[in-house]
């Protein structure tokens, strides 16, 4: 889903082509101090050490009409760009991988919610490390802005309702990182089952989802601090998919009360459901002293004692 890019050359003005003759460009950070090639203070590229586990920058679509007036005229700033021009540069958590020292630790998407059109913001700290739609509140997971909450999840893009199998992401930048270790983005195809459209969407097919899914599960293991290994399927049955997977149980809405033991929050969800999930599962590691509550918001509370 995400290529790394490794052009044959990078000219001093940051445009280059990948080894398959495809258009290549530097990311240009908004922010930050000045680089060299670059006007003022504000504007630098940004190599992958630069960037902590966890945090977002923004920056202009490399392609779009402001950054090509830019290229062309290095007196031309970027200041009245379009807000589809808007893209976040994002290294991801650690427990999607972002403290890997590769363009596999970052992920670049469209700023635009795919169905209010609003301006989208990453949120790192603990309790909110999700992509969020401040309007409408739409959630998209960082790992490949899969909308899994509000609205836009349930088939509402560029305003009309999809009556659609496939599921709805945020459009994508594929990103590489050229010779000069600089983070460099691939020109988006602009197409719906590809790096999608600006506005409204990405679609990924239930296979295409199945294996995001089966490489975020991996990713995570590999990444998890706990030494106890863990298992759960992509698609926990026919049609119900991974909707959500954390360490900690921020967006895991079921009622239940482990006693902070719980290790591992997962929501799965039907294709044509309408609910926010239809299965939570949580991963509670026991041991001869382990002891957990099933807290239900109706009904009284079952408390069992759980031995290895």
């Amino acid at each position: 889903m995400f290529s790394v890019v490794i052009p044959y050359f990078t000219a001093s003005n940051g445009i280059s082509r990948s080894p398959d003759g495809l258009d290549v460009r530097r990311v240009i950070i908004l922010g930050g101090a000045g680089a060299p090639g670059l006007p003022g203070e504000g504007f630098r590229y940004v190599k992958l050490d630069e960037m902590a586990t966890n945090s977002k920058e923004s920056f202009l679509n490399p392609f779009g009409r402001t950054m090509q007036r830019f290229y062309e005229d290095r007196d031309a700033l970027p200041g009245d760009a379009d807000s589809q021009e808007y893209y976040m540069l994002i290294r991801l958590p650690e427990w999607l991988g972002g403290q890997r020292n590769d363009i596999s630790a970052y992920r670049a998407y469209s700023a635009l919610d795919i169905e209010s059109h609003c301006r989208v913001g990453y949120w790192p700290n603990q309790d909110r490390m999700d992509i969020v739609d401040p309007c409408h509140s739409n959630r998209y997971r960082p790992w490949d802005g899969l909308t899994y909450s509000g609205a836009s999840s349930f088939g509402l893009s560029g305003g009309a309702i999809l009556f659609t199998t496939d599921h709805l992401a945020l459009p994508q930048m594929r990103l590489g990182v050229d010779k000069d270790g600089y983070i460099v983005a691939y020109k988006p195809d602009n197409q719906l089952h590809g790096d999608g459209v600006v506005g409204e969407g990405r679609r990924m097919t239930s296979e295409v989802l199945k294996q995001s899914n089966q490489e975020l599960i991996e990713t995570m293991g590999e990444s998890s601090s706990n030494d106890a290994d863990f298992y759960l399927p992509p698609e926990l049955l026919p049609g119900y998919h991974l909707i959500w997977l954390s360490p900690s149980n921020y967006g895991f809405d079921s009622g239940y009360d482990f006693g902070g033991q719980a290790s591992v929050f997962a929501e799965y969800r039907h294709t044509d459901s309408r609910e926010s999930y239809d299965y939570s599962v949580a991963i509670v590691p026991l041991s001869n002293e382990s002891e957990f509550a099933l807290a239900f918001e109706e009904g009284p509370c079952l408390r069992d004692r759980a031995k290895s």
